[in-house]
């Protein structure tokens, strides 16, 4: 059976409409098909374009990072961990719930430092946003070995989107004074690597508001 197409006068749109006028399926002479009313079933194969819209608590993107080299930083404003350890989100939404995690890897003060602190954080759109853990860790070191204090490390940030685009989540260190140096381990936590400190992972989440 051959198949039948329907089209409208040169320079016209295409309007499928409904009796009552409440629904609609417009193909216009240029540009995207519209669809005014609810879509009750049926499959979908195709790509979800950039701008779709989502519900409410829908995690739109997620991409990860990973350490395995150490870093000591003396600074007290902070600085980047690694030039490669961050994470861009591309096509990022206004709005949008940005929730980042720094997880595995171990945080010390270099020596015997009591009462000082040392901090991870985080710079999203150009601020910084700061978590949870601010504690001050001593790196109790004996030849190559090293023996830490409930040093483990888990953060979590929290950041509101601001402008749409690109948005870089760079992970930061900084000490409590530059006198004492603070330092994040992490290896491939490979038996006998390093101080077996286990890699540091950056996780980024963009989530629909």
């Amino acid at each position: 059976m051959a198949d039948r197409t329907i089209k409208p006068d040169s320079g016209n749109d295409l309007v499928l409409q409904n009796n009552g006028g409440g629904t609609k399926i417009e193909i216009p002479n240029s540009g995207d098909i519209g669809i005014t009313g609810t879509i009750g079933s049926g499959t979908f194969n195709g790509t979800i374009g950039d701008s779709a819209t989502f519900p409410a608590g829908h995690v739109i993107q997620v991409k990860t990072s990973s350490l395995t080299t150490d870093k000591t930083s003396t600074s007290t404003s902070g600085e980047s961990i690694n030039a490669t350890f961050k994470v861009t989100l591309n096509n990022c939404i206004s709005g949008n719930l940005i929730i980042a995690y720094l997880m595995g890897g171990q945080l010390a003060m270099t020596g015997s430092t009591g009462g000082y602190r040392i901090q991870l954080f985080c710079s999203i759109e150009s601020v910084d946003v700061y978590g949870q853990f601010n504690k001050n860790h001593t790196d109790q070191s004996f030849g190559p070995s090293h023996s830490f204090s409930g040093a483990a490390i888990s953060n979590m940030f929290f950041h509101t989107i601001s402008s749409s685009g690109s948005i870089d989540v760079i992970p930061k260190i900084r000490v409590q004074s530059s006198s004492f140096g603070g330092t994040l381990f992490a290896d491939t936590g490979a038996s006998g690597s390093s101080n077996n400190a286990g890699p540091c992972r950056l996780t980024v989440m963009e989530i629909q508001q």
